[in-house]
């Protein structure tokens, strides 16, 4: 087809506007058109729903029909999941709130708002997903760890339940990752046992969500019965949890993969440069995305040389803290001999200045 061309595959109301499916443009740089036209499509999405979408750009291989290749685009838009992760052996998938869930076949829907109930109408199934909040938010909440998030939990949930017994209160570890999500999961199990309530609660939390990586949504499922089905024996109260654990390892979210995972390495580089992501995000794009602040070297190179002040004047309690820092280089070289006046001299080129007001910048890197 002709190097000029651009197709492009219309929603329902543009498909009204333009009286069909798709609208073939003709440009002289096709490249920078799509590219352009992609820009504009994105930002409007995220301005008007206030989710992130990616227009989808690509050209039908030779051996593809044409035919074939709109039912392509057609499956991409209407948000057609990925195939490659099949509900378990008695398991159906449930979608909500934008994220897919494994639960058992004997749950039924009671108001298609994350509320199910067992066919044999002892067990009920509650999952709630929350809105994501900032990781800033989360510090300053003093809610940075989802330890946190399960006693404030504990605490709410218990205010409606008469003699609660917190029978198991612990850390849980997501075992399974079913659509190759680059976020972090943390988690947290609780059961507990009231006047007339067995429960069982896993909570989630996914962190350094795409695509700047600055935020975290919270889980909770719960499995519950009557108290009197467990002392009758008619439920066992392990098996709540293992149930309430299938489905939270089940969880995951829906859409294409390739777009779900996407990162923004600029946005992301220029938060990592500027200081202003949490310490546990560091260690996490260090080790999954292999990117780190740009003035890391140049740190290690200035803390060493205030500690290496301290340790001549005798007032570093030990001297694990050289050998932590020399490790925390990651190779890089450390100077083992270097004054602090120094070392910001070195990192002096950190910051792009200009000519008229280089003098007044410096002097004020130096002063910091």
């Amino acid at each position: 087809e002709d190097s000029t061309q651009l197709k492009l595959l219309l929603s329902e109301s543009g498909a009204r506007a333009w009286m069909g499916d798709t609208l073939t443009v003709w440009s002289k740089n096709r490249h920078a058109l799509a590219q352009q036209i992609q820009v504009a499509w994105n930002t409007d999405y995220i301005f008007r729903f206030g989710q992130v979408r990616h227009l989808h750009l690509t050209s039908p291989p030779s051996s593809e029909t044409s035919q074939g290749f709109m039912a392509s685009l057609v499956q991409f838009f209407q948000g057609e999941k990925d195939s490659s992760a099949q509900p378990f052996k008695g398991c159906k998938e449930v979608l909500h709130s934008a994220y897919r869930f494994f639960i058992p076949e004997s749950y039924m829907s009671q108001d298609h708002a994350g509320h199910f109930l067992h066919q044999n109408r002892l067990l009920e199934l509650e999952i709630a997903v929350h809105q994501p909040v900032s990781l800033a938010d989360l510090e300053a909440s003093h809610h940075n760890h989802i330890r946190w998030a399960g006693l404030e939990y504990k605490r709410s949930i218990s205010l409606s339940l008469k003699d609660v017994m917190i029978t198991k209160s612990s850390s849980y570890q997501k075992r399974l990752n079913l659509s190759k999500d680059i976020c972090a999961w943390t988690g947290w199990e609780i059961t507990l046992i009231s006047e007339d309530r067995v429960m069982a609660i896993i909570l989630l939390r996914r962190q350094f969500v795409p695509p700047l990586a600055d935020t975290a949504q919270d889980f909770s499922i719960r499995v519950e019965c009557q108290r009197w089905a467990v002392d009758e024996g008619k439920v066992e109260e392990q098996n709540l949890l293992e149930e309430a654990r299938l489905i939270a390892d089940s969880t995951m979210p829906s859409g294409p993969s390739n777009v779900l995972q996407q990162i923004y390495p600029d946005f992301l580089q220029a938060k990592l440069d500027t200081l202003v992501l949490p310490e546990s995000a560091w260690a996490w794009t260090e080790k999954t995305l292999k990117m780190r602040p740009s003035c890391k070297k140049q740190a290690c190179i200035f803390v060493n040389s205030i500690l290496k002040v301290l340790h001549e004047e005798h007032q570093l309690p030990s001297s694990e803290l050289l050998e932590e820092l020399v490790a925390m280089a990651d190779g890089e070289e450390v100077p083992l001999v270097i004054s602090p006046l120094e070392a910001a001299q070195q990192a002096k080129q950190l910051i792009q200045l200009k000519e008229e007001d280089s003098v007044e910048a410096m002097n004020a890197w130096m002063a910091r």
